[in-house]
C-alpha cells in the first residue's frame, strides 16, 4: 500500500485540492492529514469526500523546535506500515508534477528502503548547517534582542545568541562537550519531504530514546534526526535525491512557484514541487498536464 501524509496548518481549501489530486491519481492509496492543532482544520466532510484521515498534532507546531519532528514521528507511527508499504511525506503547499502511478512504480522497482536527500554532495554550506546540531539550543523570549542581555552574552565564552536561520526566535546556543556522533555514526541532514518503506519506518521508530532527547534541544531537528537515524543504518538502502522541485533564494523557506516555473518544474526529474499559493493558476496548468499524461 502507498500512504501519502500531508502536513498542514493553513489554507484548508488548498489541502483539500491536493488530497483530491492524490486520490484521483492513486485511487487505492491511504491519505492522512497531520494538522497543526493550533489552526482550524479542513472540514471533516471534505476529508471524507476524498477518503482522507485526520490526525491532529499532540501539541501546537512551531517552526524551529522539536514539535514538527515529533508530529512527523507520531503520524508515521499512526500509519502502522507493513514492511513493503511506502509512506511519502508532503506538505499542504505541495503538488505532484508527474503521474503517481509512475512514482509508486519507481519506488517498488528501486530495490531501496527509502528516498532521502543527500545534500552533502552538492551543498557547499553543509558544514555550517550541520553545526547547528552540535550545539545545545535554548529558546529565548523575543524581547531578548532589545535587552542588555544581548550585549552581555557576547562576552561570555562558549555562548552565542542567534536568530539563524532567519525567521527563528532568538536561541541561546552552547557548544556541547559531547555529541552522539562519531565516524561510525555520522551526522546527516536533508529535506523534510521524503519517502520511507515500512521497513525503514520501523527502524526509525525503534531509534534509541536518548537520540531524540538530544535532538529536542537543537534547531530544526526535523531536518537531521530522520536522516541521521536512517542513513547510518547499514541494513537500509537509500535512493538518494530530492523528490521535490524547489527554488531557493535568500530566505530559509523555498520561493513561491508560478506559471513562469512550469516548464522547468515539469522537465525536471522530480515527482512533486513546492511551494504554491492557494489557487495559483499554475495548479490548473499542472492538472491539465497530469490529465494529458494519464490519458
Amino acid at each position: 500500500m502507498f500512504t501519502y501524509v500531508v502536513t498542514s496548518y493553513v489554507n484548508p481549501t488548498q489541502v483539500i485540492r491536493l488530497l483530491g489530486r492524490l486520490r484521483a491519481d492513486s485511487p487505492d492509496s491511504r491519505l492522512i492529514v497531520s494538522h497543526d492543532r493550533k489552526m482550524p482544520s479542513p472540514a471533516l466532510s471534505a476529508l471524507e469526500d476524498v477518503g482522507a484521515e485526520l490526525v491532529m498534532t499532540a501539541t501546537p507546531v512551531t517552526w524551529g523546535d522539536d514539535s514538527y519532528l515529533r508530529s512527523q514521528l507520531a503520524v508515521i507511527d499512526y500509519a502502522d506500515l507493513a514492511a513493503t508499504d511506502w509512506l511519502t511525506m508532503l506538505t499542504g503547499q505541495d503538488y505532484p508534477l508527474r503521474p503517481l502511478a509512475d512514482y509508486e512504480r519507481s519506488l517498488v522497482v528501486s530495490g531501496a528502503d527509502m528516498a532521502l536527500e543527500e545534500p552533502e554532495h552538492i551543498d557547499p554550506d553543509i558544514d555550517l548547517l550541520l553545526h547547528r546540531y552540535r550545539t545545545r539550543a535554548h529558546r529565548m523570549p523575543h524581547w531578548v534582542d532589545r535587552h542588555r542581555i544581548h550585549q552581555v552574552v557576547k562576552h561570555l565564552p562558549g555562548l552565542t545568541l542567534s536568530r539563524e536561520p532567519r525567521g527563528l526566535p532568538p536561541y541561546l546556543l552552547r557548544k556541547r562537550l559531547r555529541t552522539p556522533f562519531s565516524p561510525g555514526f555520522r551526522l546527516r541532514k536533508g529535506a523534510d519531504q521524503f519517502a520511507l518503506s515500512g521497513r525503514a519506518s520501523a527502524r526509525l521508530l525503534a531509534a534509541p530514546p536518548h537520540l531524540l532527547r538530544y535532538y529536542s534541544h537543537t534547531r530544526i531537528p526535523s531536518e537531521s534526526y530522520i536522516h541521521t537515524v536512517l542513513r547510518n543504518d547499514p541494513t537500509l538502502v537509500n535512493l538518494p535525491g530530492m523528490i521535490h522541485f524547489t527554488r531557493w533564494g535568500s530566505s530559509p523557506h523555498p520561493e513561491w512557484l508560478t506559471v513562469d516555473d512550469l516548464d522547468e518544474m515539469t522537465s525536471s526529474d522530480k515527482w512533486f514541487a513546492r511551494k504554491f499559493h492557494e489557487d495559483d493558476p499554475v495548479l490548473d496548468a499542472l492538472d491539465e498536464r497530469l490529465a494529458a499524461a494519464e490519458s
